[in-house]
């Protein structure tokens, strides 16, 4: 048994931000929307990740906004791939 060994309690905070467009999240750049869209799914990954959730309720939180915004592409293959970027970024690998 350790003799005067204190441990003590804190939490580490973060700012981050998001500000990525329509081109680098690679939704459809023809579609007005796209840019709308953009700004929404950087706020939800910014906010889901602030919640303390952790990775899974990021990821569902900014999978449930993508659906929204099916028409600018946001639910293909590219998005949902720079979505595990940032989550990787931010979590780490699975």
């Amino acid at each position: 048994m350790m003799k005067g060994l204190t441990i003590h309690s804190f939490t580490v905070t973060a700012e981050c931000s998001l500000d990525w467009d329509a081109e680098r999240w690679e939704l459809f750049t023809d579609n007005p929307r796209s840019q709308v869209a953009a700004r929404d799914l950087n706020r939800t990954f910014i906010s889901a990740a602030k919640a303390g959730g952790g990775r899974e309720a990021v990821r569902q939180a900014v999978e449930e906004r993508m659906k929204r915004y099916a028409d600018c592409g946001a639910g293909d293959t590219e998005p949902r791939g720079h979505l595990e970027d940032l989550l990787d970024a931010v979590f780490g690998k699975d």
